[in-house]
């Protein structure tokens, strides 16, 4: 089976449920971390063909909206603004014809019956899709990696009971890649198309603009194309089809190779300048503070300095100065709001039986992950974190971190004391042995 995600951070981190995944299924992961609504509408635009060939779709996308973005809005009084795309989104995936499965990751400090918690479950379920939240697993406090983030044990072990569910719930007898017959497929293609969302991607800005240079970037996660900042310091600009003349910009794509401050300006239809400064390293798509109205044209600028004016940090992202760099633009996603979309009906076969939340989170409570192929990911990490002329302390709690992330405790904990042993004051010894002493007198009063 091809299962196909569109997720968050929780959807990418390290030895989580997604391998636990690939270990049954070919898994497609269009997943990135920090983003809005607006990314995940982006990714399945670009991706419309393989998500379609996919027996499973598994979004992940409410965390963020519930602890950043909602917030934002709600501040901007733009909230119905924003769940209007997050229905829109709906829409589109409906549109593919292929089950989805919406899991809710638990948020720590998540209060009951929080209206936009439940509004987002509302939507989902309306157009028929399988909502597995993990809120109601009530889950312990010691299971999450912070606020917004299980442990990626814990992780892996969901995703071996999801892989479970799905094995159960949804193999089906026909072939992969099966779900849609060509003429199906070339007039949902050209649905899609017609939406009120246009992903204008670095490549579309070149295909106009002959002065500026298109680059790519590959790692493990991730393999794009994107505007170098210094061939645009000068300006480009890109005419907008007909279809999206008088739009907005909702959201941006870009790329820091370096972790410094990198500044963009983007004229509106009144000849205003908007002027930002991304942070953060690596790939991010982030939403406009406020859409930015664009008649005909879209018009960019890339600074490495302030002497065009004043800059704000995007979306009130961490602040790390006025720009140095110039930007590298991924992609833009443009809104028509004069364009509509028809409502979807929800598809006519029942909702699998529900996740047995019970029995996951008994799972979570005495099982550890049974993968050796987890166990040898999360211990190839070792070397990195030990670095040379590092003293035998050191060696110890890094392995005994290791064991931790592992679900051993107890060996974790007898590693961690003989690193005391050698260095009785080091803070973050200290502090480990606290927590394990914590955790294991828990576990030891639910046996």
């Amino acid at each position: 089976m091809k299962v196909s995600i569109i997720g968050t951070s929780n959807s990418v981190i390290k030895n989580g449920y997604t391998q636990a995944l690939r270990e049954k299924f070919e898994v497609n992961n269009l997943s990135s971390g920090r983003n809005p609504i607006f990314f995940h509408i982006k990714q399945l635009l670009n991706n419309a063909e393989s998500l379609m060939s996919s027996d499973i779709i598994i979004i992940d996308h409410y965390v963020n909206d519930i602890n950043f973005y909602c917030n934002h809005y709600q501040k901007k009084n733009r909230i119905n603004n924003y769940f209007h795309h997050i229905n829109n989104y709906y829409k589109l995936l409906s549109m593919l014809g292929t089950p989805i499965i919406n899991v809710m990751f638990p948020i720590r400090f998540l209060k009951p019956g929080d209206k936009n918690h439940m509004r987002i479950k509302r939507i989902s379920k309306r157009y028929g899709h399988n909502v597995i939240d993990l809120n109601e697993t009530r889950i312990e406090k010691t299971h999450y990696k912070d606020a917004v983030h299980i442990k990626p044990q814990k992780s892996f072990i969901f995703g071996e009971y999801l892989s479970e569910y799905i094995v159960k719930h949804y193999s089906k007898s026909q072939p992969q890649n099966a779900h849609h017959a060509p003429s199906e497929r070339s007039s949902i293609l050209d649905s899609l198309k017609n939406s009120p969302y246009m992903v204008l991607s670095a490549d579309k800005v070149k295909s106009q603009s002959d002065n500026v240079s298109l680059e790519n970037f590959t790692n493990s996660l991730i393999s794009l194309g994107y505007l170098d900042g210094t061939s645009t310091a000068s300006g480009v600009k890109y005419a907008l089809p007909e279809a999206f003349e008088n739009s907005e910009l909702l959201s941006i794509g870009y790329i820091n190779l370096a972790e410094k401050p990198h500044g963009i300006s983007i004229n509106d239809k009144h000849g205003k300048s908007h002027r930002y400064t991304l942070n953060g390293k690596l790939y991010y798509h982030e939403s406009f503070d406020d859409p930015i109205e664009i008649k005909d044209l879209v018009h960019i600028k890339t600074h490495a300095d302030t002497s065009d004016g004043q800059f704000s940090n995007l979306m009130g992202r961490q602040s790390m100065g006025p720009p140095v760099l110039p930007a590298n633009i991924v992609e833009l996603l443009v809104h028509n709001p004069a364009m509509t979309m028809e409502e979807q009906e929800a598809p006519a076969e029942d909702i699998p039986t529900a996740m047995d939340m019970e029995a996951l989170r008994q799972r979570w409570l005495i099982s550890k992950p049974t993968s050796r192929a987890f166990t040898l990911s999360t211990f190839s990490s070792l070397k990195s974190k030990v670095k040379n002329n590092r003293e035998s302390a050191d060696v110890l709690r890094e392995t005994a971190c290791m064991f931790e992330e592992i679900g051993d405790l107890t060996t974790a904990n007898a590693i961690m004391k003989q690193a005391a042993l050698l260095k009785p004051n080091a803070p973050v010894i200290t502090k480990k042995l606290q927590e394990y002493r914590s955790l294991l007198n828990a576990d030891a009063k639910t046996a």
